[in-house]
């Protein structure tokens, strides 16, 4: 289940993560502006009155953010290396489209074909915007909106689109790709002209971490740029979600659980430090920033714990023996009795991928990053 459905469905995560979010007063903006202000300056209206293109509208930023921060932060690096090879690998897209070729390419060969050479000259625009610096993002509009209605498929299970696959190979209507063109301009401006991305920013796209991911079906948040673990919304509000702020900060203690489970051979993809997570609220250019060092000490131990804990709890109810074809009834009650005692008995501690965080360590690693 992901982060949002279990902020929004499982009480005792909820109850958990919500005892001490950061506050709305805690944070800062890029701009100076109050953070969640209702009097941010729209810098890119909303004027989309389909629900269905704003969420596609959503998608494409994603993608077209990714590729300018890419594209900046590495002015002097060769295309196949790098940034630039990570932004255009291991794409959701990519996944959708595999549900595209299981159910076309024998069924209507032709229609397979036509949509692989558009999926194809897609990344091949990409790349090419890496490779010309002559070129205006905007040449990125069209090729993202097609890679975002391949997620939508990864997304939704495979699921055909309404009106068939045929009209995959249709363009979308003009104010779609204005509306992002708008997105993709307050972006350039607020993290490349005003120098936040630069030539040779760390930067990691989609960031996981590590095996505690695989607990919370593999929670990814969108970007890491130097120290900063971002999460972008292209909605029209502005104000205070704690759903939002929830879980980018949810974020943030996987990462801190899984390298105090495995240390240096951590497997997050983020590698350095977290000293802030932020909301980039893309209508309106804002950056909503929440400095870590600003939550209290025995606030984030005693988070850590309960979350670790939970965690175990999930990780144990992976383990129990499923129930086969095969299983004659007495063997299956007997396997979740088993299961279920184990589960009371806390025996999750002795095994697993969270065995080796325990309330100490927690302390040990919260004390050594407040003292660093």
């Amino acid at each position: 289940m992901s982060v949002t459905s279990l902020l929004d469905t499982n009480t005792e995560f909820r109850e958990i993560i919500k005892e001490h979010l950061p506050k709305k007063e805690q944070f800062r903006t890029n701009r100076g502006d109050k953070a969640f202000s209702k009097s941010y300056e729209l810098l890119a209206p909303n004027n989309l009155n389909n629900r269905f293109y704003s969420t596609l509208v959503g998608t494409a930023f994603d993608y077209a953010a990714r590729f300018i921060v890419a594209r900046y932060a590495c002015v002097n690096h060769d295309e196949e290396s790098g940034i630039t090879s990570d932004a255009t690998s291991d794409l959701n897209s990519i996944h959708g489209f595999s549900y595209v070729k299981q159910t076309l390419e024998k069924k209507d060969g032709g229609t397979y074909q036509k949509l692989y050479d558009r999926y194809v000259n897609a990344i091949a625009c990409v790349k090419i915007y890496f490779k010309r610096p002559d070129l205006d993002h905007g040449v990125l509009v069209e090729a993202c909106c097609f890679l975002a209605r391949m997620e939508q498929i990864y997304r939704s299970g495979g699921i055909m689109p309404r009106k068939g696959y045929e009209s995959l190979l249709e363009k979308e209507p003009q104010e779609v790709y204005d509306d992002l063109k708008r997105l993709c301009d307050v972006f350039f401006e607020t993290f490349i002209t005003s120098g936040i991305v630069h030539d040779g920013s760390k930067v990691v796209f989609n960031p996981t971490f590590g095996k505690v991911s695989t607990l919370i079906d593999g929670a990814d948040a969108d970007i890491y740029i130097d120290g900063v673990l971002y999460d972008f919304k292209a909605a029209k509000e502005s104000r205070y979600r704690w759903q939002e702020v929830a879980q980018i900060y949810v974020y943030y203690l996987l990462d801190c659980l899984e390298k105090i489970s495995v240390g240096n051979d951590s497997q997050t993809a983020v590698t350095g430090k977290i000293h802030s997570i932020a909301l980039y609220k893309a209508r309106f250019g804002v950056i909503e920033s929440f400095d870590i060092r600003k939550i209290d000490r025995e606030d984030l131990i005693d988070t850590l714990v309960k979350l670790k804990d939970y965690l175990c709890t999930v990780e144990m109810r992976m383990k129990r023996p499923e129930r086969t074809e095969s299983m004659d009834t007495q063997t299956a009650i007997a396997a979740e009795i088993t299961a279920d005692v184990a589960e009371i008995r806390h025996s999750y501690m002795q095994a697993g991928m969270m065995a080796e965080v325990n309330d100490v360590k927690i302390r040990s690693w919260v004390d050594s990053l407040y003292n660093a």
